[in-house]
This record gives structure tokens, C-alpha cells and sequence, in this order.
């Protein structure tokens, strides 16, 4: 498929997603929407769980429209024929789909679309062990897309290997940060004293993102080195079997040994810019992400990363500069690294923020996001 060519500078474009609740990839596409229709783009947004809507009012702020189409059961057949009836009706020049399934009803109501420019963006990665069918299948069909991207270099890497024909075809697209909203602040960082620092974790407690992994690391850095640092993890609260069984394990460790204090759990929470402004440092022990929002989050508040060596992490922290990247899955590794960062002078640790700062200035804008997007919508 080929992008009309009586387009002009300004593009007639719908995004389809899940839904508008509090994700990652839905608050990377509402920012996306918004800059796009502050170009002068028209966009519109179809969804189809509509009874998440925790990110719609930018949308509307933008005078971006939001459709539906409920999807009833897992295998429902309505939001993809409903996605197909629009791109009939309407002249859309490009359409952007974020995450798999949405990819996947984006590539074929485009067969039925010529004209419109079909883009595909992954937002994920792939969980360990062997691809399934189901995925391997979902991954070939991007072959239909016109363009896909993903927000990280190993995923670009996966999707290459797992689908050789994509190789050439994928673009990798840093996440973008409002670096107003999430920055330092006006007022002078104030690093906590180095027995009382305060390290924040930004996210939900699925069992990948590893509480058990921290709970283990404190009970080991008590053997060691003594008190260990304060944690606040901010993010909702999972209740899957595994998700709830890894928590409850968890916090049993903690209180055996008497250490269920040095973690505060406050489930989920709006004001996470004040929240890393408020704490020393960032920690994500996460074991699997895509581009996880919470580390660029984190860069652009100056606040340096404790990351797991994951996929783009070490591209994304420096080790030793801006953040310390480790085996989170090594509880004297995750240990060691914690008591590292507890023993930084106040003068090192400003110093690792301002560095992470430099990098969301550099690498992380929303400019930068709105303008590499508009290019591929536009097939440049």
C-alpha cells in the first residue's frame, strides 16, 4: 500500500488501541494524538473496551474524537469488521495501531483500504521461552503493514529474527516525556542523607516486576550491610493468582526478619512527577519490558536509575554515569548494587541526575516522538 498522493502537509489519521485506561502504550498514544492535532492533523481514536477512559480527557482537550466499538467476548469479531466499516466510510490517509492485537485488526481492515497507509507499532517485547503460534502468526501478518515500529532496539531485534522478511521494515522510536511535567523541579535536588535515602519504583506489581526479587535483595543487604534503604512502590496493586502469590510471599519474607517497613506500598497514583521529585532515585527491577515509561520518567526528573540488564536498559542508563544497570534476579548482585547507591556522596548522586536529565533532553522528547511518527505516517 502506498499513502494517497493528493496528501498535503496535513493528514487525516486514526489510531486504534485497546482502550484509554492507565498503560503505557494507551498514555504514549494519547500524546502522540494530541501533538499530531496540535500540527493541524486531523486525528481521531477508536477503541474498544470504552469503559477505560482514565486518559480521554487530553484527547478531548486536543479536540481529538474518541469511537468505540465494544468488543463482548475475546474472539468478538465486531471491533475489527466495525475498524474495516470506518476505513471504508471514511478517507483516512494513514492509520497507527498500537499493540498487537489493535495491529492485527489495523492489518486487515487495510486490505479492504487501499490508499490508506497502514503503521503497526509494538509496544511489549516478547515474555521468555518459545513464541507461541498464535504470536508467530500475528508477527507474519505485519508483512500487510506499511510500516512498523517498535519503542526499543533488542524488540526491533526479536521481531527481525522471529519474521526475516521485517528486517529494514522496523523503526525504533524512543518513548517521549513531557519534560515540564516530569523534570527536577525549580528548586535546588536535595539528596537525602546517605543512611536515609529514598528509592522509588514506579509501577504495578504483576509477578515480572519482580517484588520478590526486591524482597530477597533487602533481606540480604540486612545480613550485610544492616538497615536497608526506604522503597516506595507506587503502582496498582495486581490481583492475578501469580501477581497476588509473588506479593504475598514477598511481604512474608519481610516480616519474618522484621523489614515489612522499608517498603511502602501506595498503589496506584496520579502524582508520580512529585513522587520522583520527592525520592533519590528511581529503581525498576522489572525482569521484562518494552521501553518501560517509568525509567525515561525517571531520566527526564534527574533522578538517577537502578535498572534491571535488560533489553534497552543499558542504552537507556549508563553504568555509573547515570544509574547503575544490574541481575536483578541476583539477590547479593541486587544487594550490592543497592549499598552502592547508598554510599554515593551527595555530589556523586546530583551528578548521576544531571547526567540522566541530559539524556531525556537529548533522546527522549516529545518532539522528537511526534516528528519521527509524522515522517512514517507520511511513508518518508
Amino acid at each position: 500500500m502506498t499513502i494517497r498522493t493528493d496528501i498535503c502537509s496535513h493528514m487525516k489519521l486514526i489510531f486504534l488501541i485497546d482502550h484509554l485506561g492507565f498503560g503505557g502504550a494507551q498514555r504514549q498514544m494519547v500524546t502522540l494524538a494530541t501533538l499530531l492535532a496540535q500540527r493541524g492533523h486531523s486525528v481521531r481514536v477508536f477503541i474498544y473496551h470504552p469503559h477505560l477512559t482514565g486518559l480521554a480527557e487530553p484527547l478531548a482537550a486536543a479536540g481529538v474524537e474518541v469511537v468505540h466499538e465494544s468488543k463482548t467476548s475475546r474472539f468478538s469479531i465486531g471491533p475489527p469488521l466495525a475498524f474495516a466499516r470506518e476505513l471504508r466510510t471514511e478517507r483516512y490517509d494513514a492509520v497507527l495501531a498500537f499493540l498487537r492485537t489493535p495491529s492485527l485488526y489495523a492489518e486487515l481492515a487495510g486490505t479492504v483500504a487501499r490508499g490508506t497507509r497502514i503503521v503497526v507499532s509494538e509496544r511489549n517485547g516478547f515474555p521468555p521461552g518459545p513464541v507461541g503460534l498464535r504470536t508467530r502468526l500475528q508477527v507474519k501478518l505485519h508483512r500487510l503493514a506499511d510500516a512498523v515500529t517498535v519503542n526499543a532496539h533488542h524488540h526491533r531485534e526479536a521481531l527481525e529474527a522471529l519474521e526475516p522478511a521485517l528486517i529494514g521494515r522496523v523503526a525504533v522510536i524512543y518513548n517521549g516525556v513531557d519534560l515540564d511535567r516530569f523534570s527536577p523541579g525549580s528548586a535546588p535536588v536535595r539528596v537525602n542523607p546517605p543512611h536515609a535515602r529514598r528509592l522509588l519504583i514506579a509501577s504495578n506489581t504483576r509477578a515480572h516486576k519482580n517484588v520478590l526479587g526486591l524482597c530477597r535483595a533487602l533481606l540480604v543487604y540486612a545480613d550485610r550491610y544492616g538497615t536497608p534503604p526506604s522503597v516506595t512502590w507506587a503502582g496498582r496493586i495486581s490481583v492475578g493468582d501469580a501477581d497476588w502469590n509473588s506479593l504475598r510471599e514477598g511481604l512474608k519474607m519481610l516480616q519474618s526478619r522484621g523489614l515489612d517497613d522499608r517498603v511502602s506500598w501506595l498503589g496506584q497514583r496520579v502524582d508520580v512527577p512529585e513522587l520522583m521529585r520527592q525520592h533519590d532515585a528511581v529503581l525498576h527491577p522489572s525482569l521484562r519490558e518494552g521501553l518501560p515509561n517509568a525509567i525515561c520518567e525517571a531520566l527526564a526528573s534527574g533522578r538517577p536509575v537502578l535498572a534491571h540488564h535488560f533489553g534497552d536498559h543499558p542504552r537507556l542508563v549508563e553504568d555509573g554515569v547515570s544509574g547503575y544497570v544490574f541481575d536483578a534476579e541476583s539477590p547479593t548482585e541486587f544487594a550490592t548494587v543497592l549499598h552502592r547507591f547508598q554510599s554515593l556522596t551527595d555530589d556523586e548522586v546530583l551528578r548521576m541526575g544531571r547526567r540522566a536529565r541530559t539524556f531525556a533532553e537529548r533522546e527522549l522528547t516529545p518532539h522528537r516522538l511526534v516528528s519521527s511518527y509524522e515522517r512514517i505516517l507520511m511513508g518518508h
